[in-house]
């Protein structure tokens, strides 16, 4: 019976009570609290959920200014986020979208990615602690509650961070490509100043020297390749021809 007591927030008589009541002088009965966010209002011995519906919980109250009372100091971590991210990541991924997804059931509830964990664990730990500042209590949900939260369009959303995953990439690889045409562009410009700098001084030399050195600088430029970097310009494919 204590323990049930507990499960539903009811107040206990402390020790001493019964010796005290038969003298007269038993303590004044408390009155029963109002049922926190996440209290059970009923209990069966099957844990078979009641069959009434639930009023919902009450906001906190807000009180006026009084003697601050010794608080305890607030933890850094939210119990229900303590030892969750071991628990995610020895989980499984969801077929094809890569949410994980924990062999522990009762858990806190989170869509998340690998990659996406610590991010979404650290949110929530400020989410709740934040909550539980202003007086609203962050729990697991009692078995015999009938929450369930949104469906989660995996697919859905793995299209959508897939397209945006392809558009930065094909934005980079674009802008990676312009800046090499770029630099091929400056390079040619070089070449063509070298060969033309080349023939111009070729044309004064004797006959048989000028035409040894027409000869290897038609070589050099075969070597070379084409310094037309107009043309590997125009082959460029910006981020939405991609």
């Amino acid at each position: 019976m204590a323990r049930v007591c507990t499960q539903l927030n009811v107040p206990r008589p402390e020790r001493g009570y019964w010796a005290k009541l038969a003298v007269g002088k038993a303590p004044k009965q408390p009155p029963l609290p109002d049922p926190r966010p996440g209290d059970p209002l009923e209990w069966t011995r099957d844990g078979s959920p009641p069959a009434r519906a639930r009023p919902l919980p009450k906001p906190p109250e807000r009180r006026g200014r009084s003697p601050a009372a010794p608080a305890t100091p607030r933890p850094d971590q939210h119990p229900l986020i303590i030892g969750a991210k071991a628990l995610f990541e020895a989980g499984r991924l969801s077929y094809g979208v890569g949410y994980l997804k924990p062999s522990k059931k009762l858990l806190v509830d989170l869509a998340v990615t690998r990659t996406g964990l610590d991010r979404a664990l650290a949110f929530a730990n400020q989410l709740f602690l934040a909550l539980e500042d202003r007086g609203y209590r962050v729990v697991i949900a009692p078995h015999t509650e009938g929450f369930r939260r949104a469906t989660v369009d995996q697919r859905e959303r793995w299209e959508r961070e897939e397209a945006e995953r392809r558009k930065a990439e094909a934005l980079k690889n674009s802008k990676a490509e312009l800046h090499g045409i770029i630099e091929a562009w400056a390079a040619a410009t070089r070449l063509e100043q070298f060969f033309a700098d080349a023939e111009h001084r070729a044309a004064g030399l004797p006959d048989e020297q000028r035409r040894r050195t027409l000869e290897r600088l038609r070589r050099a430029r075969e070597l070379i390749g084409s310094t037309d970097a107009l043309a590997r310009f125009q082959s460029w494919r910006a981020p939405d021809e991609r």
